[in-house]
């Protein structure tokens, strides 16, 4: 099964509502949030975990409510306690989102804003590349729709920079493909796009023994500050 989440945040958190939040994460979330320097970055960071956990909640019940991180060789975060469970996060602007699976899972999201085609010459396939730029009017939704899915693809496999977005194409037949498989890959991944709002675009890659994702769901700050409240009057972390 494969679902994802997407939150919406507008950064109008006032000190209650953010010690709420910090109250939520972990100890590590906490410490790392507290590196960044702009203030938009560090509640994407918390907010990031907090949705893991609301989400993960939801799906798998209260056990979720705490969790506890370990990472594999290339650094991806997997589930210390529950190594059947495969989650991935991504945030960018006003979105954060969050991916759920019993298999290998990736999710990212982007801003979609003008882009300049040598980065597209640079990073993709020749055949990626004339894809984007053969129609002009629809260059750069068709560089945002091929990079979320080559960094959902990436974060899924979970090897990091050492699987370069060169190392797979997507276009087959003219189109845009449902899979994916790097050189040396042994099996190929499933993926989808979706575009969230008229600014954004979100790419899901799973394991190809699904058809499609399951299930989506969308969230507001709200909701979000709902469960941190929850979790603080239970006394659960």
């Amino acid at each position: 099964m494969v679902t994802a989440a997407f939150l919406n945040i507008n950064f109008d958190i006032d000190k209650r509502a953010r010690r709420l939040i910090e109250s939520t994460v972990s100890s590590e979330r906490l410490e790392r949030s507290r590196r960044y320097h702009f203030k938009e970055d560090t509640i994407r960071s918390l907010m990031s975990e907090c949705l893991l956990k609301m989400y993960a909640h939801r799906r798998f019940g209260p056990a979720f409510s705490s969790i506890s991180l370990i990472y594999n060789e290339y650094g991806k975060p997997l589930l210390k306690n529950h190594p059947d469970i495969h989650f991935n996060l991504s945030h960018s602007g006003n979105w954060v989102a969050c991916a759920l699976s019993d298999k290998p899972v990736g999710v990212d999201v982007e801003a979609k804003k003008k882009i300049n085609l040598s980065l597209a010459k640079r990073f993709f396939s020749p055949e990626e590349y004339g894809f984007i730029t053969e129609n002009p009017e629809e260059s750069n939704d068709r560089f945002f729709r091929i990079w979320v899915l080559k960094e959902s693809y990436i974060k899924a496999i979970g090897m990091g920079l050492s699987c370069g977005l060169d190392t797979f194409c997507l276009i087959e037949n003219g189109r845009i493909s449902r899979q994916a498989i790097h050189k040396g890959g042994t099996k190929p991944m499933q993926l989808e796009s979706r575009r969230i709002d008229e600014r954004y675009w979100a790419g899901i890659c799973y394991d190809s023994a699904f058809r499609s994702i399951d299930k989506l769901e969308f969230f507001d700050q709200e909701a979000l500050l709902g469960y941190a409240a929850s979790m603080q009057s239970a006394g659960l972390k």
